[in-house]
């Protein structure tokens, strides 16, 4: 994306940007997240670095909350699309099947 691009802002860094500014792994804990929070917000002043500041909570606010962290995990664009729509268009039309393959499942495991 552009620097012009509307749908780019410091509030919503790249997918691999908000782990990358907390220094950890996709697979951190929310544990992790918090004490990598912790430990980089510690060693800055928001007076003589307010761009890293920023990035650092931004960062944070993003991972912290499981659901935003999964937006961020999965890349959904940051257009106003709630998640909902996301999943639709990324699922296409649903189809029911009826009951019958559940109830032979059902039937299987009984015996």
């Amino acid at each position: 994306m552009t620097s012009n691009d509307s749908r780019t802002t410091p509030e919503t860094p790249s997918n691999s940007s908000a782990w990358s500014i907390l220094g950890i792994t996709i697979e951190a804990s929310e544990e992790e997240i918090r004490s990598a929070y912790l430990e980089k917000i510690r060693g800055i002043s928001q007076e003589t670095e307010p761009e890293r500041f920023e990035a650092l909570r931004t960062a944070f606010r993003l991972l912290k909350d499981p659901v935003q962290r999964t937006i961020v995990t999965v890349g959904i664009p940051p257009t106003g699309d709630s998640v909902h729509r996301f999943l639709e268009i990324a699922t296409g039309e649903r189809r029911y099947t009826g009951p019958d393959a559940w109830l032979a499942a059902f039937d299987e495991a009984k015996r």
